[in-house]
């Protein structure tokens, strides 16, 4: 209340001002007016399970009292109703609110009994099938919960706006710790009030654990002179004996895991998988995964008094059930997807690896050694020896002997990449590097041996390179755009390997690398004269031009690669030739990024933007000049850019041509490198690809990375070979195609992730859809070791196909109907939770029995424990 102080010092009451409360209740109206609750009314009965099955929309907004954060939150399920769409002529009087329906509607009482809905369906849609409600929430992470009854005033807030503002939704109040789920509510019609409360017993009394007691309870809470029957749902859970089988760590190509004591302990429940391929990444399933297993039974639309159900007898029982469904739930933790997680999680990881293994890890190498033979077998273990981390030096040279194999665990033949991942060909270098990382995070020696491997796996890609040998596993020709940056960056390794060894020795290229002796150079200024003048190419035309004593160009063409048709040049009765150029510049991904970005940071007629630009341009117009001394610049665009060339007649008719607007534009670039270019042919060009400094480029990029950065360059690669090693398990299991679904979902979103990877800036959204693909191949391994527990389980007494048949109903409906089809009921079943739902809405013999509403209960017994949720509704006439 507000207060002030005169001149005398007295103290005066302003009961004019508004209060706290009075200005929570006028926000909290308003927001009811916005949220439209006042014609929150369907007569719609929902389908059956569909609260349960559907979207929810959810809208919060926080008030403030008391210097406290008030949480308002509207639920509201995405169902099929009729919607007021003409709110001037609605009828408030009349209307009937939603919940009146929703709580005598028998179709959506049980939700799943595994709960799976947890997440997406709110706690009291499951205890009153109510499709709309708001609830309000006092709590927050600095201010108690709400335990003083006084404090639960929030609810006489609602009622009081509820009546003002006509809202047809009932109001919750979340009291006490959110954990328990405890909730007050009331819900206002014209004439009708409905209190809904939640009450828990730690020990209820024997008699109202079963319908006898707890029919009696919720006679005594309806109004007197009651005549109507109670409707009367129950739902019976009982547990069947859990499964576990034991299905050992595995990782080829190396060792299993399982050791004697599981093969003493579980030796009758041993599982192995097999798979088809060898993929470096572990499978298999933690000992304490196992699977549970339940039989629901239901009762529905029975009346309370043709029923027997007491502490002494009981006519619930699971044989005597008109509809029994069997759950199966597994809860299994997999080496492959804990092996996933892991590496994912170094994405926070931001040491270099040479803060892990040492300033001097790259230097124990002959990089200036050049071999006379190419035998790199004999000599690879060199590279893995004194090399500092927690893998053992024969253990780390086996790998590499998986990475670089010559005989042992050769590459399979190239394949396309058929879904269009942005990754590599599987089975491939990328593949095998990309799971022995993760191996090794996950089981040997965390990031310190990850780190291990990758300086191993670089110091062998400059031997390759020192001694000229191909990489093996690594796709040809130029970096394709459509893979990985890691496969992009070995593809221009190879290339640079490939173009030394044809410039170094170029009279080898036709014998086998393994057998190739090098021969050695006239010069010894070989390795010096690599950035020289000169580029190596085939010249087909025998003239060579030679220059003059002033130093001008002579007049005789050179370079020529054959005529280009019957054309002839412009000024000139001369043919026009085809020139010998350079092969275009070899660029990665990344380059090609880092190029088009500093150029849209220059200006537009910056000299350095035409520098970079123009190298090929100028390289190919000073290759035309040498080929056509006595061509001018249309006979180049003639050749070059065909479409930069207009052909037109003059006033004779005779045809003739013009360049475009853009090459007559003043101080066009096409104009200005012209003007530059001289006579030179491709053969004494500078090289526009040096190979050497693009293959060190290469290998210090490799050799600079952060822990982080390897993760990025390697997972989609990663997450790819872990979904084709389950495909494969899944396959020798001889159940790829119950889950054939799934895993094309999985590569689906495998491939956009792989798209979206390439774009920086969309970190947070990369982040999201790992996190989600995780998730589904996580599930997906579960499903699959739900099915392999079915399988032990029930096998023995039943046909394998209708094993299969039955489980993949479960897999899509997440239950089965439990009949005859197949003996799922071992008779070691044990009675775990007891619901039952009353609910009526009759008359009486009273003169307003049109106006009595739903009554409801809902009675949640587990053992000793029973939790009721009651929604009683009164008249307010004489109130």
């Amino acid at each position: 209340m507000a207060e002030e102080i005169d001149e005398d010092r007295f103290y005066h009451e302003d009961f004019s001002t508004e209060s706290d409360w009075e200005v929570f209740n006028a926000q909290l109206g308003e927001l009811f007016q916005r949220w439209e609750l006042s014609y929150e009314q369907s007569e719609t009965e929902m389908q059956q399970n569909e609260l349960f099955q559907c979207q929810w929309t959810t809208q919060s907004e926080k008030l403030e009292i008391d210097n406290k954060k008030i949480t308002i939150s509207y639920y509201s399920a995405n169902v099929n109703r009729e919607e007021i769409k003409d709110y001037a002529s609605f009828n408030k009087k009349n209307a009937k609110p939603t919940y009146h329906n929703d709580l005598l509607s028998t179709r959506n009482t049980f939700d799943s009994a595994l709960n799976e809905h947890m997440d997406e369906c709110h706690t009291l849609a499951r205890f009153y099938g109510l499709r709309s409600f708001v609830v309000i929430c006092p709590h927050t992470q600095s201010s108690p919960y709400v335990f003083n009854m006084a404090e639960f005033n929030f609810l006489s807030s609602a009622n009081v706006v509820a009546v003002e503002s006509g809202a047809l939704v009932p109001i919750f109040v979340h009291v006490y710790n959110p954990k328990w789920n405890y909730f007050i509510g009331t819900g206002i019609s014209q004439t009708l009030r409905t209190n809904f409360n939640v009450i828990a017993i730690d020990k209820a009394p024997a008699e109202y654990c079963y319908l006898t007691g707890i029919s009696k309870l919720f006679k005594e809470k309806l109004p007197k002179n009651f005549l109507q029957n109670i409707s009367v749902a129950v739902r019976m859970t009982y547990a069947l004996a859990d499964v576990k089988i034991l299905i050992p760590m595995h990782i080829p190509p190396f060792a299993h895991s399982t050791t004697k004591s599981d093969s003493e302990d579980l030796a009758s429940n041993i599982k192995k998988l097999t798979t088809c391929n060898f993929i470096a990444l572990p499978y298999g399933y933690f000992r304490s995964s196992e699977t549970e297993q339940f039989i629901v039974c239901i009762w529905l639309n029975i009346s309370d008094n043709i029923i027997i159900d007491s502490p002494y007898h009981s006519d619930f029982t699971e044989s005597k059930a008109p509809k029994r469904i069997f759950y199966s739930k597994a809860r299994a933790t997999s080496y492959m997807s804990s092996c996933l997680n892991d590496y994912t999680n170094l994405s926070s990881v931001t040491q270099t690896l040479e803060s892990i293994i040492g300033q001097n890890f790259f230097n124990n190498t002959d990089s200036n050694q050049t071999r006379k033979t190419f035998e790199y077998m004999k000599t690879s273990q060199s590279y893995t020896k004194k090399l500092p981390g927690p893998i053992h030096e024969n253990e780390l040279h086996q790998m590499v002997l998986y990475l670089f194999p010559e005989h042992l665990f050769p590459y399979s033949s190239a394949k396309n990449n058929k879904m269009r991942l942005k990754s590599a060909v599987p089975d491939s270098l990328v593949y095998r590097l990309s799971c022995l990382l993760a191996t090794c995070n996950s089981h040997l020696g965390g990031v310190n041996g990850m780190a291990q491997l990758w300086v191993a796996f670089t110091r062998n890609l400059r031997n390759f390179w020192d001694n000229y040998l191909d990489i093996p596993g690594v796709g040809s020709g130029f970096p394709d755009h459509r893979t990985c940056l890691l496969h992009q960056k070995l593809q221009m390794l190879n290339i640079c390997i490939k173009r030394r060894r044809e410039r170094d020795f170029p009279n080898e290229m036709n014998k086998s690398t393994t057998e190739m002796e090098v021969v050695e150079s006239d010069n010894d200024d070989n390795e010096d004269n690599e950035n020289d003048e000169f580029y190596d190419c085939v010249n087909e035309d025998f003239d060579n031009g030679i220059k003059s004593e002033t130093g001008k160009q002579s007049t005789k063409a050179e370079g020529r690669l054959k005529r280009l048709g019957n054309l002839k040049l412009l000024n000139k009765d001369e043919y026009l030739y085809i020139p010998v150029t350079q092969e275009p510049v070899i660029k990665t991904e990344d380059q090609l990024n880092n190029e088009s970005e500093l150029l849209l940071k220059l200006e537009h007629d910056s000299d350095t933007k035409t520098q970079i630009m123009c190298p090929s341009l100028l390289s190919d117009m000073e290759a035309f000049k040498a080929a056509n001394p006595s061509a001018e610049m249309e006979d180049f665009i003639r050749w070059y850019s065909p479409r930069d060339w207009i052909d037109t007649t003059n006033e004779s008719g005779e045809p003739v041509g013009e360049l475009s607007t853009r090459m007559v534009t003043p101080g066009n670039t096409w104009l200005t490198v012209w003007n530059e270019a001289q006579a030179v042919p491709a053969c004494k060009q500078k090289r526009l690809f040096d190979d050497t400094s693009e293959a060190l480029k290469v290998l210090q990029f490799l050799e600079s990375l952060q822990i982080r950065q390897i993760l990025d360059l390697t997972i989609i690669p990663l997450l790819h070979s872990a979904l084709l090693q389950l495909e494969d398990i899944l396959n020798t299991s001889g159940v790829l195609q119950m889950f054939s679904e799934k895993t094309l979902l999985l590569l689906n979103d495998l491939e956009l992730l792989s798209l979206e990877t390439i774009r920086e800036e969309n970190e947070s959204c990369i982040a999201s859809c790992l996190k989600d693909i995780l998730n589904k191949f996580n599930a997906l391994e579960v499903d699959f070791f739900n099915y392999k527990c079915f399988e032990h389980k029930y096998s023995p007494n039943n046909d394998l196909e209708k094993i299969k048949e039955v489980f993949q109903i479960i897999l899509k409906n997440g239950c089965c109907s439990a009949m005859n089809d197949i003996k799922l009921n071992d008779g070691s079943s044990k009675l775990i939770r007891k619901e039952y739902v009353l609910r009526t809405k009759g008359s009486n013999d009273s003169a307003e029995s049109d106006e009595i509403g739903p009554q409801y209960l809902r009675a949640i017994v587990t053992g000793e424990k029973m939790r009721l949720c009651a929604a009683f509704t009164e008249s307010t006439t004489f109130i």
